[in-house]
């Protein structure tokens, strides 16, 4: 959840958005999946350019798609938690906690 809201925040900074308006454009959907892909056509928007070199654009993409993996597997370790009372041990805990805080700080880098 932790994770959840500081992307709400950058989306509210990045794309100057009120919270309320982020709430409202979440309705009658998976606000969870909104948010991720808000904040990857973000950094897509912003990160990719016209005239980029072709390598870089691609080392980019595949930086952009590998933490959208990641974002991704934290939300299914929640899903899992949270609707099919699955206990998540130490090690998944321990694996969610640094990959949060390793996508917190390349959102820092890639959002600012």
């Amino acid at each position: 959840y932790a994770l959840f809201q500081f992307m709400t925040c950058k989306l509210s900074e990045k794309l100057n958005l009120s919270f309320e308006e982020i709430r409202h454009n979440t309705k009658g959907s998976d606000s969870h999946k909104y948010i991720i892909n808000e904040t990857i056509k973000c950094i897509t928007k912003f990160k990719i350019k016209p005239g980029m070199e072709m390598v870089a654009m691609n080392v980019m993409r595949a930086r952009i798609q590998r933490l959208k993996g990641e974002i991704n597997d934290l939300k299914s370790y929640r899903v899992q938690s949270d609707y099919f009372n699955e206990n998540i041990d130490c090690i998944k805990s321990e694996k969610s906690l640094k990959t949060s805080e390793k996508i917190i700080e390349d959102l820092n880098k890639l959002i600012s």
